[in-house]
């Protein structure tokens, strides 16, 4: 009995809602209380003069004869995530003094403090760097991820390193083209986690003869093409910011070189050898090179922004 008058009485108040509606409409809008989306509606009694027939209808059914369900809808909007990012040429720790003291690279990648490091002239076990495991060394002690993209191999090895705080998903060495009595070149290409999104990372060093950096380029724009994700190449060019090879590189990445500074050699910098690139999905806030008397080459430190998903 009691439920039929409840639906009697809501019945009526529909009715009332429907021949009322458009004179209320005319009327100005009245501030209402604000209510939480995620709170489910629930019966009330209320004290003051009930002037709406929404509120009306609200209070006079109860809670288990409605069915309201209301959701908080989040759409996927895109977060940001900063980064910083290091390339760093060490000379096998060979400072502007010409002695070796891997412990001054190690303070200098500490102070800056990146996410990401490419190193570039990194030994493990030669002789000239005193049997050191260089790689292993300074990952250990920075604490990083670490992998070793040696392109020598004489017993001691000698090649780029990718230090990061984030996962290392995978990774690949690809060898780059080159004279059959050159130095052999790589192109370091890894995968790298960022808070469940993936990261393309590209590390290399070009070599020091001229006529090799075209075709060695060639490989590398080949391979930044293949790639949808966002995406950073650093390294060691070999190359001033005004030459055709970089000018190639820029044509499908973005020098972060807000303003432009110099790398080699490091006790007094008069070009600009060393250079982070990225996609354009990644916004770059700032790039500087950072004074340190612990290569023959400056580091270069960017300090990015990485557009994710939202969950």
């Amino acid at each position: 009995m009691n439920k039929f008058i409840v639906r009697l009485i809501s019945n009526v108040l529909l009715i009332l809602l429907f021949l009322t509606s458009c004179s209320y409409a005319k009327k100005a809008p009245e501030s209402l209380p604000q209510i939480d989306p995620s709170a489910r509606i629930k019966s009330v009694t209320f004290k003051q003069e009930i002037n709406t027939p929404v509120m009306a209808l609200a209070a006079v059914i109860p809670e288990e004869e409605m069915d309201t369900h209301i959701e908080n809808i989040t759409p996927n909007m895109p977060k940001e995530k900063a980064l910083k990012v290091m390339t760093y040429n060490i000379r096998h720790g060979l400072g502007t003094d010409e002695q070796l003291d891997l412990e001054r690279v190690i303070d200098t990648i500490k102070s800056v403090d990146p996410d990401i490091v490419a190193l570039n002239e990194v030994d493990h076990l030669m002789l000239r760097s005193q049997i050191q495991k260089q790689d292993e060394m300074i990952a250990s002690a920075l604490g990083y991820n670490l992998a070793y993209g040696y392109n020598i191999n004489i017993g001691g090895k000698y090649g780029n390193v990718l230090l990061a705080k984030y996962p290392i998903k995978s990774w690949v060495n690809h060898k780059l083209p080159k004279h059959p009595l050159s130095e052999p070149r790589g192109l370091m290409e890894a995968d790298l986690d960022i808070d469940g999104e993936v990261l393309k990372v590209m590390i290399t060093h070009l070599s020091i003869k001229e006529k090799e950096r075209p075709e060695q380029v060639n490989f590398i724009t080949k391979k930044l093409e293949e790639v949808s994700q966002p995406k950073i190449l650093m390294g060691d060019f070999n190359n001033n910011p005004s030459s055709e090879i970089i000018k190639q590189i820029t044509a499908v990445m973005k020098d972060t070189a807000i303003k432009e500074y110099n790398t080699f050699p490091a006790n007094n910098p008069k070009k600009r050898t060393d250079y982070i690139f990225v996609s354009d999905k990644i916004k770059v806030k700032s790039s500087q090179s950072v004074m340190s008397e612990a290569s023959d080459h400056l580091p270069v430190v960017a300090e990015l922004v990485l557009q994710q998903t939202e969950d």
